[in-house]
């Protein structure tokens, strides 16, 4: 399946920034082929009965490269988004494979799972809700621009308790390499702290609680992307706040990153 992309231009100097800090080579989404890799699948356990209503549903779709890149920076962009989407014991497997193995893996730890809780709990009455576990996956590409090719990861679970759990990722790559990048290779490590400060102080401001933040900048490595004329930091429930608080997101001007980042990035 190929997607359309309205393209955003970046202001000249986010793109004289990038090039700079980065060495990127130039790309558009029109000059990607894009596919899309699907399954899913609805188990009910042998053990309970179908008046139970007990089911685990798994829905996986991503978006990978099919060409309009090297066949080297397409596999290393294929393996970033399998690592973090499935888990690096999928690696090495056509995307095919790597989600048929994700969605039998669930399927037995599912079954598995049911069939312990009801020999704990016997013949009485057991909340059946709790046990109807979902978990969904969906990754696409949202933009490629400048020699940075940016993917989100969406995903949702399910398996008990009084809610689920959802959260998005946003990966961005080198077009030239595939090389996923951090904000490790984008910044300095004097301007990492800065940025750190920069970032905790916008947070505040907003009231967050700062959930499970360290004292070091390392989780600055993670989630952000690039739009238009900022940086764009991604946190997810109880990363930064509660659940009820959403995805939370900060947006820095570039104009205040510039000075934080690195001139002579591979």
């Amino acid at each position: 399946m190929f997607v359309v992309i309205m393209k955003k231009l970046f202001p000249l100097a986010l793109l004289a920034l990038i090039a700079i800090a980065c060495g990127r080579t130039p790309a558009t989404i029109e000059d990607l082929s894009i596919i899309n890799v699907s399954d899913s699948l609805e188990v009910t356990p042998d053990i309970v009965s179908p008046d139970d209503e007990i089911a685990g549903t798994i829905s996986i779709s991503l978006e990978f490269l099919d060409g309009g890149m090297s066949a080297r920076a397409r596999k290393a962009v294929r393996d970033s988004i399998i690592v973090i989407a499935l888990g690096d014991e999928f690696v090495g497997r056509t995307p095919a494979k790597a989600i048929e193995s994700y969605i039998a893996n669930f399927e037995e730890n599912y079954v598995k799972e049911i069939e312990e809780f009801k020999a704990n709990w016997g013949d009485d009455d057991f909340p059946s809700f709790t046990l109807n576990h979902s978990e969904d996956i969906y990754g696409e590409f949202i933009s490629c621009e400048n020699g940075l090719l940016c993917y989100r990861i969406f995903s949702s679970e399910y398996s008990g308790g009084a809610h689920g759990i959802y959260g998005e990722i946003y990966l961005n790559f080198d077009t030239k390499t595939g090389k996923l990048i951090r904000a490790s290779d984008l910044f300095t490590e004097d301007g990492r702290e800065t940025l750190d400060y920069m970032l905790k102080r916008e947070l505040e401001s907003e009231g967050h609680t700062f959930w499970t933040l360290s004292d070091t900048p390392e989780w600055l490595d993670g989630n952000f992307k690039i739009v238009r004329d900022t940086v764009e930091f991604i946190y997810n429930p109880y990363e930064v706040d509660c659940y009820a608080a959403g995805i939370i997101s900060v947006c820095l001007p570039v104009s205040e990153l510039a000075p934080l980042m690195k001139k002579n990035s591979n």
